[in-house]
């Protein structure tokens, strides 16, 4: 059983430990995310009954930007299941930024990731088109938003 108090402790020291934490800075090219204060900072764990325990500003509504591609990914998995991602896409950091193309390049058009730009691509090609369609893009916000508890 998980302890709630232990959670929530968790929750607060890491939110203590690396909310003052400036380095980088957002993304001008996105007009939303330019506008977005940088100082803005939130842990959240929620677990699989569905309790949250958050810590900073974690109302604020944050952009979803890459974390999207975890979603897309979870789609995938129920669709077409492990092995078929793993074939088509693997599961190894590139250690590049993730819009680089050096990496897709160096191992022969494979992507390593779902989580750079080329796997998220490359992941999205394995969801069922015709579902999608037929569902429209409310399937994926529906899906996103239970991943997000939302």
């Amino acid at each position: 059983m998980l302890d709630a108090n232990k959670l929530q402790q968790a929750v607060d020291q890491a939110y203590t430990q690396f909310h003052s934490l400036n380095g980088g800075q957002n993304a001008d090219y996105i007009p939303f995310l330019a506008n977005v204060p940088g100082q803005l900072a939130a842990v959240a764990i929620v677990t699989c009954d569905g309790n949250v325990y958050s810590a900073g500003d974690s109302d604020y509504r944050f952009a979803l930007e890459s974390i999207s591609k975890v979603c897309t990914l979870a789609l995938a998995l129920e669709d077409v299941g492990p092995q078929a991602v793993q074939d088509k896409i693997g599961a190894d950091p590139t250690g590049l930024p993730f819009n680089s193309v050096i990496a897709l390049e160096l191992h022969g058009g494979k992507p390593l990731s779902p989580l750079v730009n080329a796997g998220a691509i490359a992941t999205t090609s394995l969801i069922n088109a015709e579902m999608l369609n037929n569902a429209g893009s409310e399937f994926y916000i529906s899906n996103s938003n239970w991943l997000a508890s939302r």
